[in-house]
Protein backbone atom coordinates (compact mmCIF):
# COMPACT_ATOMS: atom_id res chain seq x y z
CA UNK A 1 0.00 0.00 0.00
CA UNK A 2 2.63 2.68 1.06
CA UNK A 3 4.88 1.57 -2.64
CA UNK A 4 1.82 2.46 -4.48
CA UNK A 5 1.07 6.18 -2.53
CA UNK A 6 4.53 6.64 -3.18
CA UNK A 7 4.32 5.41 -7.45
CA UNK A 8 1.28 7.47 -7.11
CA UNK A 9 2.79 10.82 -5.96
CA UNK A 10 6.01 10.89 -7.59
CA UNK A 11 4.33 9.90 -10.80
CA UNK A 12 2.25 12.92 -10.39
CA UNK A 13 4.44 15.59 -9.29
CA UNK A 14 7.10 14.36 -11.76
CA UNK A 15 5.44 13.60 -15.11
CA UNK A 16 8.64 13.54 -17.05
CA UNK A 17 10.16 10.72 -15.73
CA UNK A 18 8.79 7.12 -16.13
CA UNK A 19 8.08 5.54 -12.74
CA UNK A 20 8.25 2.08 -12.39
CA UNK A 21 6.02 -0.06 -8.90
CA UNK A 22 7.96 -3.10 -8.44
CA UNK A 23 6.46 -5.58 -5.69
CA UNK A 24 5.51 -9.17 -4.82
CA UNK A 25 2.27 -8.32 -6.44
CA UNK A 26 3.51 -7.88 -9.69
CA UNK A 27 5.60 -11.24 -9.80
CA UNK A 28 8.94 -10.30 -9.33
CA UNK A 29 10.27 -13.51 -7.82
CA UNK A 30 9.62 -15.20 -11.32
CA UNK A 31 11.58 -13.11 -13.31
CA UNK A 32 14.73 -15.34 -13.08
CA UNK A 33 16.81 -13.80 -16.07
CA UNK A 34 18.60 -10.27 -16.84
CA UNK A 35 16.70 -9.69 -19.77
CA UNK A 36 13.38 -9.94 -18.46
CA UNK A 37 14.74 -7.37 -15.63
CA UNK A 38 16.29 -5.01 -18.40
CA UNK A 39 13.39 -5.20 -20.61
CA UNK A 40 11.14 -3.84 -17.10
CA UNK A 41 13.29 -1.46 -16.42
CA UNK A 42 13.86 -0.14 -19.82
CA UNK A 43 13.72 3.81 -20.12
CA UNK A 44 12.98 3.54 -16.50
CA UNK A 45 14.37 6.59 -14.17
CA UNK A 46 12.43 6.17 -11.05
CA UNK A 47 11.83 2.45 -9.18
CA UNK A 48 9.51 2.09 -6.18
CA UNK A 49 9.88 -1.27 -4.21
CA UNK A 50 10.58 -2.92 -1.27
CA UNK A 51 13.61 -3.49 0.55
CA UNK A 52 13.53 -7.33 -0.26
CA UNK A 53 12.68 -6.81 -4.08
CA UNK A 54 16.01 -4.77 -4.71
CA UNK A 55 17.72 -7.04 -2.37
CA UNK A 56 16.81 -10.07 -4.10
CA UNK A 57 17.03 -8.26 -7.96
CA UNK A 58 20.74 -7.24 -6.25
CA UNK A 59 21.73 -10.39 -4.71
CA UNK A 60 21.21 -12.74 -8.14
CA UNK A 61 23.15 -9.84 -10.21
CA UNK A 62 19.83 -8.51 -12.37
CA UNK A 63 20.33 -5.01 -11.00
CA UNK A 64 23.75 -3.75 -10.32
CA UNK A 65 24.29 -1.74 -7.44
CA UNK A 66 26.82 1.05 -9.12
CA UNK A 67 24.21 1.52 -11.25
CA UNK A 68 22.04 3.25 -8.80
CA UNK A 69 22.01 6.67 -8.29
CA UNK A 70 19.93 7.78 -5.46
CA UNK A 71 18.83 5.53 -2.92
CA UNK A 72 15.39 6.50 -0.53
CA UNK A 73 14.24 5.07 2.46
CA UNK A 74 11.45 5.73 3.80
CA UNK A 75 10.71 4.20 7.43
CA UNK A 76 14.35 4.20 7.50
CA UNK A 77 14.04 3.44 11.36
CA UNK A 78 12.92 0.02 10.14
CA UNK A 79 16.48 -0.56 8.85
CA UNK A 80 18.02 -2.81 11.65
CA UNK A 81 19.02 -6.22 12.35
CA UNK A 82 17.86 -8.20 9.48
CA UNK A 83 15.58 -6.17 7.89
CA UNK A 84 16.31 -6.29 3.90
CA UNK A 85 16.79 -2.70 4.28
CA UNK A 86 19.70 -2.95 6.66
CA UNK A 87 20.99 -5.79 4.92
CA UNK A 88 21.21 -3.52 1.17
CA UNK A 89 23.35 -1.57 3.32
CA UNK A 90 25.76 -4.34 4.73
CA UNK A 91 25.41 -6.60 1.36
CA UNK A 92 25.88 -3.74 -1.06
CA UNK A 93 26.29 -0.18 -0.11
CA UNK A 94 29.49 -0.50 1.92
CA UNK A 95 30.71 -3.46 -0.56
CA UNK A 96 31.09 -0.98 -3.93
CA UNK A 97 33.39 1.23 -4.54
CA UNK A 98 31.01 3.51 -6.61
CA UNK A 99 28.49 4.07 -3.86
CA UNK A 100 24.85 5.79 -4.67
CA UNK A 101 23.52 8.99 -2.85
CA UNK A 102 21.47 7.61 0.32
CA UNK A 103 18.64 9.71 1.23
CA UNK A 104 16.56 8.58 4.86
CA UNK A 105 13.17 9.70 5.99
CA UNK A 106 11.71 8.86 9.46
CA UNK A 107 10.15 10.81 12.40
CA UNK A 108 11.02 8.34 15.20
CA UNK A 109 14.72 8.57 15.07
CA UNK A 110 15.66 7.10 18.27
CA UNK A 111 19.78 6.54 17.66
CA UNK A 112 20.84 9.17 15.38
CA UNK A 113 24.53 8.36 16.39
CA UNK A 114 23.59 4.36 15.32
CA UNK A 115 22.06 5.12 12.10
CA UNK A 116 24.74 7.75 10.73
CA UNK A 117 27.49 5.01 11.56
CA UNK A 118 24.90 2.50 9.66
CA UNK A 119 23.78 5.09 6.79
CA UNK A 120 27.62 6.89 5.80
CA UNK A 121 25.06 9.68 6.54
CA UNK A 122 24.09 12.75 8.60
CA UNK A 123 20.94 12.67 10.75
CA UNK A 124 19.51 16.25 10.30
CA UNK A 125 15.77 17.70 11.11
CA UNK A 126 14.18 20.73 9.15
CA UNK A 127 14.51 24.12 11.20
CA UNK A 128 14.56 27.05 9.12
CA UNK A 129 11.23 26.11 7.20
CA UNK A 130 9.70 24.44 10.20
CA UNK A 131 6.41 26.15 10.48
CA UNK A 132 5.41 25.87 7.22
CA UNK A 133 6.39 22.35 7.52
CA UNK A 134 3.82 22.07 10.25
CA UNK A 135 0.92 23.43 7.61
CA UNK A 136 1.85 20.27 5.35
CA UNK A 137 2.53 17.05 8.06
CA UNK A 138 -0.62 15.35 9.78
CA UNK A 139 0.29 15.83 13.39
CA UNK A 140 -1.22 12.98 15.71
CA UNK A 141 -4.51 14.34 17.81
CA UNK A 142 -4.12 12.69 21.39
CA UNK A 143 -7.87 11.92 22.78
CA UNK A 144 -7.57 10.96 26.20
CA UNK A 145 -10.72 7.64 27.06
CA UNK A 146 -10.70 6.39 30.42
CA UNK A 147 -11.98 2.82 30.55
CA UNK A 148 -13.32 2.74 34.21
CA UNK A 149 -14.27 -1.44 33.31
CA UNK A 150 -18.13 -2.54 31.48
CA UNK A 151 -21.69 -2.85 33.09
CA UNK A 152 -22.29 -6.21 31.59
CA UNK A 153 -23.66 -9.46 33.41
CA UNK A 154 -21.53 -12.62 32.85
CA UNK A 155 -22.78 -14.67 30.31
CA UNK A 156 -24.49 -18.08 30.39
CA UNK A 157 -21.70 -20.08 30.20
CA UNK A 158 -19.40 -17.55 32.39
CA UNK A 159 -21.76 -18.58 35.07
CA UNK A 160 -22.41 -21.95 34.31
CA UNK A 161 -18.16 -22.77 34.69
CA UNK A 162 -18.17 -20.73 37.48
CA UNK A 163 -20.64 -23.16 39.37
CA UNK A 164 -19.13 -26.21 37.76
CA UNK A 165 -15.42 -25.05 38.98
CA UNK A 166 -16.42 -24.22 42.93
CA UNK A 167 -18.71 -26.84 43.36
CA UNK A 168 -16.88 -29.60 41.69
CA UNK A 169 -17.52 -32.90 43.56
CA UNK A 170 -13.82 -34.66 44.06
CA UNK A 171 -15.70 -37.60 45.48
CA UNK A 172 -17.03 -38.21 41.73
CA UNK A 173 -13.71 -37.86 40.11
CA UNK A 174 -12.82 -41.29 38.67
CA UNK A 175 -9.07 -40.49 39.88
CA UNK A 176 -10.65 -40.17 43.48
CA UNK A 177 -12.74 -42.92 43.06
CA UNK A 178 -9.73 -45.28 42.12
CA UNK A 179 -7.66 -44.84 45.37
CA UNK A 180 -8.28 -46.95 48.34
CA UNK A 181 -10.54 -45.93 51.15
CA UNK A 182 -7.74 -44.41 53.20
CA UNK A 183 -5.56 -42.26 50.84
CA UNK A 184 -9.46 -41.03 49.36
CA UNK A 185 -10.13 -39.90 53.15
CA UNK A 186 -6.73 -38.46 53.26
CA UNK A 187 -7.18 -36.31 50.05
CA UNK A 188 -10.93 -35.70 50.13
CA UNK A 189 -10.04 -33.83 53.70
CA UNK A 190 -6.94 -31.83 51.69
CA UNK A 191 -7.58 -28.58 49.62
CA UNK A 192 -5.67 -30.40 46.50
CA UNK A 193 -8.08 -30.61 43.25
CA UNK A 194 -7.84 -33.42 41.00
CA UNK A 195 -7.07 -32.74 37.00
CA UNK A 196 -10.16 -32.32 35.61
CA UNK A 197 -11.21 -29.73 38.24
CA UNK A 198 -7.55 -27.67 37.90
CA UNK A 199 -8.41 -27.93 34.10
CA UNK A 200 -12.25 -26.08 34.51
CA UNK A 201 -10.21 -23.94 36.87
CA UNK A 202 -7.38 -23.08 34.38
CA UNK A 203 -10.66 -22.56 31.64
CA UNK A 204 -12.64 -20.55 34.13
CA UNK A 205 -9.90 -18.20 35.19
CA UNK A 206 -8.65 -17.13 31.46
CA UNK A 207 -12.21 -16.73 30.92
CA UNK A 208 -12.96 -14.73 33.71
CA UNK A 209 -10.17 -12.11 32.68
CA UNK A 210 -11.28 -12.02 28.69
CA UNK A 211 -14.50 -10.90 30.41
CA UNK A 212 -12.96 -8.72 32.36
CA UNK A 213 -11.54 -6.87 29.79
CA UNK A 214 -13.52 -7.55 26.67
CA UNK A 215 -16.95 -8.30 27.98
CA UNK A 216 -19.40 -11.32 27.64
CA UNK A 217 -19.50 -11.65 23.85
CA UNK A 218 -16.02 -12.47 23.36
CA UNK A 219 -16.02 -14.61 26.83
CA UNK A 220 -18.98 -17.13 25.77
CA UNK A 221 -17.03 -17.60 22.47
CA UNK A 222 -14.17 -18.32 23.88
CA UNK A 223 -15.63 -20.95 26.36
CA UNK A 224 -18.04 -22.43 23.58
CA UNK A 225 -14.77 -22.90 21.41
CA UNK A 226 -12.64 -24.11 24.22
CA UNK A 227 -14.86 -26.54 24.99
CA UNK A 228 -15.78 -27.93 21.59
CA UNK A 229 -11.62 -27.95 21.32
CA UNK A 230 -11.21 -30.34 23.69
CA UNK A 231 -13.94 -32.47 23.50
CA UNK A 232 -12.49 -33.17 20.17
CA UNK A 233 -8.98 -33.90 21.01
CA UNK A 234 -10.64 -36.28 23.94
CA UNK A 235 -12.92 -37.88 20.94
CA UNK A 236 -9.88 -38.37 19.00
CA UNK A 237 -7.14 -39.04 21.60
CA UNK A 238 -9.10 -40.59 24.92
CA UNK A 239 -6.65 -37.97 26.65
CA UNK A 240 -6.01 -34.17 26.23
CA UNK A 241 -2.07 -34.67 26.16
CA UNK A 242 0.38 -36.48 28.04
CA UNK A 243 1.73 -33.67 29.94
CA UNK A 244 -1.70 -33.88 31.76
CA UNK A 245 -0.90 -37.33 32.58
CA UNK A 246 -5.25 -37.67 32.46
CA UNK A 247 -6.41 -41.08 32.08
CA UNK A 248 -9.08 -41.89 29.50
CA UNK A 249 -11.64 -42.08 32.38
CA UNK A 250 -10.75 -38.64 33.80
CA UNK A 251 -10.86 -37.41 30.47
CA UNK A 252 -14.37 -38.72 29.75
CA UNK A 253 -15.09 -37.67 33.17
CA UNK A 254 -14.08 -33.75 31.98
CA UNK A 255 -16.14 -34.19 28.69
CA UNK A 256 -19.03 -34.04 30.35
CA UNK A 257 -18.99 -30.63 31.75
CA UNK A 258 -16.99 -29.51 28.60
CA UNK A 259 -20.38 -31.00 26.86
CA UNK A 260 -22.69 -28.59 28.61
CA UNK A 261 -20.46 -25.40 28.35
CA UNK A 262 -20.42 -26.50 23.94
CA UNK A 263 -23.62 -26.34 23.80
CA UNK A 264 -25.31 -22.95 22.29
CA UNK A 265 -27.01 -21.20 24.90
CA UNK A 266 -29.34 -19.18 22.14
CA UNK A 267 -30.67 -20.33 19.22
CA UNK A 268 -28.90 -19.81 16.41
CA UNK A 269 -30.34 -18.47 12.82
CA UNK A 270 -28.02 -20.16 10.35
CA UNK A 271 -28.73 -23.72 9.07
CA UNK A 272 -25.43 -24.96 9.65
CA UNK A 273 -25.32 -26.27 13.15
CA UNK A 274 -22.37 -27.53 12.96
CA UNK A 275 -20.25 -24.23 11.62
CA UNK A 276 -17.87 -23.20 14.25
CA UNK A 277 -18.45 -19.09 13.25
CA UNK A 278 -22.06 -19.32 13.01
CA UNK A 279 -24.76 -17.05 13.28
CA UNK A 280 -24.41 -16.64 17.20
CA UNK A 281 -20.93 -14.71 17.41
CA UNK A 282 -21.70 -12.44 14.23
CA UNK A 283 -21.33 -9.32 16.12
CA UNK A 284 -17.67 -10.66 16.24
CA UNK A 285 -15.07 -9.80 13.53
CA UNK A 286 -13.29 -12.92 12.15
CA UNK A 287 -9.95 -10.88 13.56
CA UNK A 288 -11.38 -11.35 17.03
CA UNK A 289 -12.70 -14.90 16.47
Amino acid sequence: MLCSQHSENFSRQLPAYQVRLLTGNDGVDRWSDRQTWDAALLNIRIVISTYSVLHQALFNGFVRFDALTLLIFDEVHNCVGDNPGAQLMRDFYWQTPQKPSILGLSASITNPEDFEKRFGARVITPRKCRTELLHHANRPVLNYLRFDGHSQEPGARLHTLKQMYLSYARDLDPWVQSLDSDMKSEFLVSTKGTLCQRELGAIYQKANHIFEQLGSGVTEYFIEHTARSMIKRIDVKGELDFATSMSKAEATHLSQFLGVLATSTRKRKCTEPEEDTCCEYAELSPKVQ
